[in-house]
């Protein structure tokens, strides 16, 4: 997983705490280029940084669900 900035895991933490589906939205919403709830205020850069850990969290997660 990335070192995030702190204001950036926060976001991260909290789409986490809301399970997986909210995860899999949010990357989703992120791929789309579309809002997500406590990131309106990101850039381009934050929101992608953003969209690659969710990714990558959902990816250790599906290896250790096989």
């Amino acid at each position: 997983m990335a070192n995030l900035p702190w204001h950036l895991q926060t976001i991260v933490d909290k789409v986490c705490a809301q399970g997986c589906n909210r995860v899999n939205h949010t990357i989703e919403r992120l791929k789309q280029n579309k809002a997500i709830n406590n990131a309106t205020k990101l850039d381009g850069d934050e929101r992608t940084q953003v969209l690659d850990e969710l990714q990558s969290i959902m990816a250790v997660y599906k290896r250790t669900q096989n």
